[in-house]
């Protein structure tokens, strides 16, 4: 923004997978489709949600490649990534993520975090990716610390 965008988001979204696979998606404007390793991004319309979603990241984290070597495929769930999003679009979303239980089985401290977060009334709360951030949907409302905008970085709520 201080150079007058002299590229386009296309263009940072294809350099910014040369430092990180999931980077392209913070170019994105919020909701988007990740494939490949994470750097290729498809723009989808917002989903029909009023609730504000939050984001949840303790202090500790995991390993992602001891992650993945501790999941095992025959447990992951059998719903295609069209049948998920089709869920949300309904209006019927289903939330879940075939990293979380390995991610619980290596680092109980996981576990009763996310219990917190269902106490809490964040009952719907899914870790991202391979872990330790969690999100949820704020049924309650104005609980949320943090807010972004289309073409705008992070901002702290006042």
């Amino acid at each position: 923004a201080l150079h007058g965008f002299p590229y386009s988001e296309l263009e940072l979204q294809e350099w910014s997978g040369l430092i990180g696979s999931d980077i392209p998606f913070f170019f994105s404007h919020g909701t988007a489709i990740a494939t490949g390793r994470g750097e290729k991004i498809q723009e989808l319309p917002t989903p029909p949600f009023s609730e504000p979603l939050s984001i949840f990241k303790p202090s500790f984290g995991l390993s992602t490649p001891t992650v993945f070597k501790a999941l095992r495929l025959d447990l992951c769930s059998r719903l295609s990534p069209e049948e998920l999003l089709a869920s949300h679009y309904e209006g019927t979303p289903i939330f879940l993520n075939d990293l979380e239980p390995p991610a619980l089985s290596l680092l109980p401290a996981l576990t009763a975090y996310k219990q917190q977060l269902m106490q809490r009334g964040y009952a719907n709360s899914v870790m991202t990716g391979s872990g330790t951030a969690f999100f949820a949907y704020d049924q309650k409302g104005g609980r949320h610390m943090i807010s972004r905008s289309p073409y705008q970085w992070w901002t702290l709520k006042k």
